[in-house]
């Protein structure tokens, strides 16, 4: 998945993060559930550490994407969700990087 997703090299978002932004994009309302984020991230891991795994994940993420306007929100006790209006910022940033 990661491969296909042409993230801005300056956002610095790359392997399991990069799948993390794209299962994002995929996901029907934008939102992943914490074991759809751990079959991204670590699948083999016990159920406690996925959740933790996940939320740092989404932490790094916040940290990298929000200063661009990407939100992402925890949905408690299911996992986050990215809204529309982010989701369309990182595709329209793929389609000028597609472009150029």
């Amino acid at each position: 998945m990661s491969v296909d997703l042409l993230l801005p090299n300056e956002w610095a978002v790359r392997g399991a993060q990069r799948d993390v932004v794209a299962a994002f994009l995929d996901a029907p309302g934008g939102a992943l559930s914490y074991p759809d984020l751990a079959a991204l991230i670590c699948p083999t891991a016990k159920p406690k550490s996925q959740i933790v795994i996940a939320r740092r994940h989404v932490r790094e993420l916040r940290a990298k994407l929000g200063h661009l306007g990407v939100a992402i929100h925890a949905r408690w006790g299911e996992g986050y969700e990215m809204p529309a209006a982010s989701r369309e910022i990182i595709r329209d940033a793929i389609e000028k990087r597609l472009a150029a």
